[in-house]
């Protein structure tokens, strides 16, 4: 087999970093889609680097490249760090919370890739390559689809290959291509704070579809996902305690190649048999299963802002962000929305509001929902500090692409026949223009605005349909078709007419119906009136004629 692991050096940072100071690549896509839009992008010039650093316990844990080239280092207190910024240093506090959350959504997406895929907290996924290979060509193709993926998200990454899982984590987190090159140090357990689902001495796994305890150090294999409450693979089971790794260092010994050529006898007798089972996981000479994802069937998604926000046209930019990563599951999972759910929090989460966006067909791209959530926020009223944007889709359904002609349409249709608004591409066009105007009118007027019929299972005409709202879902089976033509412009109730008045064409239909009630015997009859519409009209027992409605 063939693993690949995927691993975060800056993760917990660009977690807490989210949406501020977008990647180059998630800037692109952006420019990309507004490109789509037909607006102009922003095309402002980048600021300045910003000195970031994230810090647990008033520590620095993280920091990215400018503050590292100020001297900052993970280990330095917060004053230190602020001491060699002069200043203009900005911190995060750590949250395991969200790093989980959001190292579970990375591998969602990466299900596409493959479908055995392991999150290793706290900074690494791990995916089984081997029979994906046939489908993406070659090793390199799948890196470079992999890392395309994560950058569109916003993270940076390095990618190893090994016959392992824990050999691929250990290259891809220390930076080596060859297991005797790894650094013990990158190996080490390090800086690791417990997030509130972990306990220092249990982590909890689901197998089977069960919760099972399970002491760190122990492997087991099974399916985990966010409906389910399971966690990610703990680091510690992946890496080797500071004590050992210093122990190691204190022989002599810096490199895994260096252990790999001592006596494993020996070394289980001064390390410990879990030191020697390590190793052979490392080389594949013990089984080491993986706890594999069961991707969830609906996408919920929040960004926390770092600072208030009361002005509208700000939340723009991080409902980009958060459609963008809609977009990115859709297509992993085959699948659109016809509804998305959002939801705008304030300081005092009960002071939340959501705001359900519907659409008049299924969508799956980010210009769509973007256009017609603008236009909802607009007539929405909202808190006033905005701190926590929340994103559910709703009404999810199968996605079927769109299909358009090779050739243009003339060339199909026949010489000397005008196809008109038939031909299958103009028809696609025009379905498009009227499905947008439909979702711009629900939302500027509301969904009430916008009503299509709908028809019910009675014998009567009048009560044989139902105003329905366009972004509603049918609430009842199609009856069958009736035997005869209906008009759609129906007099309520029916106009006495003199039958003199009309000209009839066709018929009669008997229509019977309500015995239980109120008896209704009708015969029906396409006729012509004298000022010459086409009309639809009965005669009933009494030999009373009545006009009930007119043909297009």
């Amino acid at each position: 087999m063939l693993w690949l692991a995927v691993h975060f050096p800056s993760f917990g940072l660009e977690v807490a970093t989210r949406g501020i100071g977008q990647k180059t690549a998630e800037k692109q896509a952006i420019k990309e889609q507004a490109i789509e839009e037909q607006t102009s992008p922003d095309t402002s010039p980048a600021p300045a680097a910003e000195l970031r650093v994230l810090i647990y316990n008033q520590q620095v844990i993280q920091c990215n490249s400018a503050a590292a080239a100020c001297g900052i280092h993970p280990g330095n207190s917060l004053a230190t760090a602020q001491s060699l910024a002069a200043g203009a240093l900005r911190h995060f506090h750590w949250n395991g919370a969200h790093e989980e959350a959001r190292l579970l959504f990375i591998a969602e997406v990466l299900y596409r890739f493959s479908s055995e895929v392991s999150p290793e907290a706290p900074d690494a996924i791990v995916l089984e390559a081997g029979r994906s290979l046939k489908l993406f060509g070659d090793l390199s193709r799948l890196i470079a689809a992999v890392t395309s993926a994560c950058a569109n998200l916003g993270h940076e990454i390095r990618v190893r290959a090994a016959a392992t899982p824990l050999a691929a984590l250990a290259l891809a987190r220390s930076g080596a291509h060859t297991l005797p090159e790894v650094s013990l140090q990158s190996l080490a357990t390090g800086f690791q704070p417990l997030s509130p689902s972990h306990s220092a001495t249990q982590v909890s796994r689901r197998v089977g579809g069960k919760v099972v305890g399970e002491k760190a150090g122990e492997k087991v294999g099974g399916k985990v996902g966010r409906e389910s409450g399971g966690k990610a693979t703990d680091k510690r089971d992946c890496t080797l305690p500071n004590r050992m790794v210093e122990r190691l260092h204190n022989m002599g010994l810096t490199r895994l190649g260096q252990v790999f050529a001592l006596p494993r006898a020996e070394l289980a007798h001064r390390f410990g048999h879990s030191f020697a089972t390590y190793l052979d996981r490392l080389a594949g000479r013990v089984p080491d299963p993986r706890t594999t994802i069961q991707p969830p069937d609906r996408f919920d998604q929040s960004l926390h802002l770092l600072e208030p926000l009361r002005d509208k046209a700000a939340l723009e930019e991080p409902m980009r962000h958060l459609l963008y990563e809609l977009g990115q599951w859709l297509v992993a999972h085959q699948l659109g929305a016809e509804a998305l759910v959002w939801s705008f929090s304030a300081h005092d989460v009960r002071s939340r509001t959501c705001m359900p966006v519907r659409f008049a067909r299924v969508q799956q791209q980010r210009s769509a929902f973007i256009g017609i959530s603008l236009l909802k926020l607009a007539e929405t009223p909202l808190p006033e500090d905005v701190l926590s944007i929340g994103l559910k889709a709703r009404r999810l359904k199968p996605w079927i692409a769109q299909n358009h002609n090779l050739f243009p349409d003339a060339l199909l249709a026949p010489a000397g026949f005008d196809g008109g608004s038939e031909r299958s591409g103009d028809h696609s066009a025009e379905s498009t223009t009227r499905i947008e105007l439909l979702d711009q009118l629900g939302a500027r007027l509301g969904e009430s605005a916008c009503l299509r019929l709908e028809p019910l299972d009675r014998h009567t005409p009048e009560e044989a349909w139902q105003p329905l709202s366009v972004f509603e879902s049918p609430r009842h089976r199609l009856p069958p078709a009736p035997p005869g033509k209906r008009p759609l412009w129906l007099f309520t109730p029916p106009r006495p007419v003199n039958v003199d008045e009309l000209v009839l064409l066709d018929g009669p239909e008997r229509i019977q119906g309500q015995w239980w009630t109120r008896p209704v015997s009708r015969d029906y009859y396409i006729a012509t009136h004298r000022n010459g519409a086409r009309c639809w009209a009965f005669v009933d027992d009494s030999r009373q004629w009545y006009l009930h409605g007119y043909f297009a």
